[in-house]
């Protein structure tokens, strides 16, 4: 949560923490935020943002989806590491999203999203001829 109450001091955006627990609503009463979303809020919230903080693969894929400026703590509570996250960062050239602390969030790196959706869209039609494969093979 530090990493959150610094990002929103560094850009003066409003911070929304998605699946917040009464916990953190009790220590960071101004990050807005519950544990229940539609799926409509939840992916708006993605395609909407300025800027996204996540430890998830679900939220670093729809970050990459909708171009947005993100940032993913791949190390897990267990100090593992999120590999499936890690491993869409590499897929499509957005390593620089990694980060540990808030001094690896750098606000000025340019991200090239076209490569990432090219990326994405011959990942999409090979897994597409992949199941045409198999379905046509009855």
């Amino acid at each position: 949560m530090i990493l959150l109450e610094n990002l929103q001091k560094k850009t003066g955006k409003r911070v929304i923490n998605i699946g917040q627990d009464l916990i953190d609503k009790v220590k960071n009463p101004d990050f807005e935020g519950n544990l229940s979303t539609s799926v409509e809020e939840f992916l708006g919230l993605f395609k909407h943002a300025d800027y996204v903080v996540t430890n998830s693969f679900h939220g670093t894929a729809f970050s990459v989806i909708f171009n947005r400026k993100l940032y993913v703590e791949t190390k897990q509570k267990d100090f593992k590491k999120n590999d499936r996250a890690e491993n869409l960062l590499k897929l499509t050239g957005l390593t620089d999203s990694i980060i540990e602390t808030l001094d690896d969030c750098n606000l000025d790196i340019v991200r090239d999203f076209e490569h990432a959706q090219s990326v994405l869209s011959s990942e999409r039609e090979s897994a597409l001829d992949y199941l045409r494969g198999i379905c046509s093979n009855e």
